[in-house]
């Protein structure tokens, strides 16, 4: 028998943040900002931004809810950056 198969789409999320300069969500300055620092410095693995991302992506698939409603924050990572990075992965779900 085969089973259903679902994938989290943080690929997505990591897209709505490169493109969210070019859709009016934010200035083409700060979108590039906000993607950079999804990145460690080495410029290959995630930072701790890009790691809340992909695990607020898990969190919206695993529990159907959206992840700000989630009541873990990483340290360092303050209300505003959790609103875009939340916002991030709720639209890697619509693309």
């Amino acid at each position: 028998t085969s089973q259903p198969v679902e994938i989290a789409p943080v690929g997505y999320g990591w897209q709505s943040v490169y493109e969210s300069g070019a859709n009016g969500q934010t200035s083409a300055p700060e979108a590039q900002a906000r993607f950079n620092s999804l990145y460690a410095a080495d410029g290959s693995h995630p930072s701790v931004r890009g790691t809340y991302l992909a695990a607020a992506v898990f969190f919206e698939l695993l529990t159907q809810a959206p992840s700000h409603l989630s009541i873990w924050t990483p340290s360092g990572v303050d209300g505003d950056t959790q609103a875009w990075i939340t916002k991030a992965a709720s639209d890697a779900f619509m693309l």
